[in-house]
């Protein structure tokens, strides 16, 4: 099954909700962005977001670095953050 996923991540076309779902069960971080500095004041475009909602913002992911806006950032007590 891994050789399977492996190519499908190749796959330009491929939506980006299925590379981070492939992503998680392969362990591997995410590429589509390079990681930006959290201190960073830029603005982008939320990477889990379809693309006709272009939901701008300044947040990152704390493990992979991509730009998230806030209907897909969860909050949770720091204890559970590793």
């Amino acid at each position: 099954m891994e050789p399977w996923q492996r190519q499908r991540l190749q796959t330009v076309t491929l939506r980006r909700e299925i590379k981070v779902m492939i992503q998680d069960i392969l362990d591997e971080l995410s590429n589509i962005e390079a990681p930006i500095n959290p201190s960073s004041n830029v603005h982008k475009i939320c990477y889990l977001c379809p693309s006709n909602a272009q939901r701008m913002t300044k947040h990152r992911c704390l493990r992979c670095k991509q730009a998230i806006c806030g209907p897909h950032n969860v909050h949770m007590c720091c204890r559970y953050v590793q």
